[in-house]
């Protein structure tokens, strides 16, 4: 299958960059060239945060205030699929992906090509979505589907498990009683269902029904 893929995500712990990994493997499997890169904010943010780093940003979380990014250095200028990881913060998208997503060459690039969003999250990923929806709309590219992974646990569990994560650094079970924090490692090994879907489209060249294939798929929690 000889298709262009540009897989782009923001990370901060590694956990998007093992779930774009294990989505890519089987379009990488079906002869899909796939190019992976990593938005990096020319100031980035240090991981582990600290409390005050981390509220520190949300006003320009929530108000769509871009960063400025290092030049993206891609390879192709145009690509059959583009794959979107990203993370919410604070109910919105993330500064590095809500700069991506104003940047001029990445809004020319994706105009009219087919673009899937991947997002992992606590359970509250729906008003980020929107906003990452309508961003995509705006630069005319065609939201194909969307991939929503999350922390399953009930949300005062996560609260506390994702705030250790972000002020430990350690995707581990705080005080040894708590789950881990963050997507779940078998969820996570199962975007490559994911993946087979999305590799099948591909050799179709068609979309429609992808998003309904994607809802059927155990653990994906889709929007569109």
């Amino acid at each position: 299958m000889h298709k262009k893929i540009l897989a782009i995500y923001y990370t901060q712990s590694g956990q998007m960059g093992e779930i774009i990994d294990t989505l890519t493997g089987p379009l990488i499997e079906a002869g899909a060239t796939v190019e992976k890169a990593v938005i990096r904010p020319v100031d980035n943010y240090n991981f582990p945060w600290t409390g005050k780093s981390f509220f520190s940003v949300m006003p320009a979380c929530v108000l769509g205030i871009p960063a400025q990014l290092e030049p993206l250095g891609l390879k192709e200028k145009a690509y059959d699929l583009v794959i979107l990881g990203y993370q919410p913060w604070f109910l919105s998208p993330s500064i590095p992906s809500n700069s991506l997503l104003q940047n001029e060459e990445f809004r020319a690039l994706i105009k009219d090509t087919p673009v899937i969003t991947v997002s992992a999250a606590r359970n509250m990923w729906i008003n980020a979505f929107v906003r990452v929806r309508n961003m995509l709309k705006d630069a005319g590219a065609k939201l194909v589907g969307n991939i929503a992974l999350a922390d399953k646990h009930p949300n005062a569990v996560s609260f506390i498990t994702i705030f250790y994560w972000m002020l430990s650094g350690k995707k581990e079970r705080y005080l040894n009683i708590f789950p881990k924090p963050g997507v779940s490692e078998v969820d996570i090994a199962n975007t490559k269902e994911f993946g087979k879907t999305v590799t099948r489209y591909l050799s179709f060249n068609s979309w429609e029904g992808l998003q309904d294939e994607l809802l059927k798929t155990k653990s994906c929690r889709n929007k569109i």
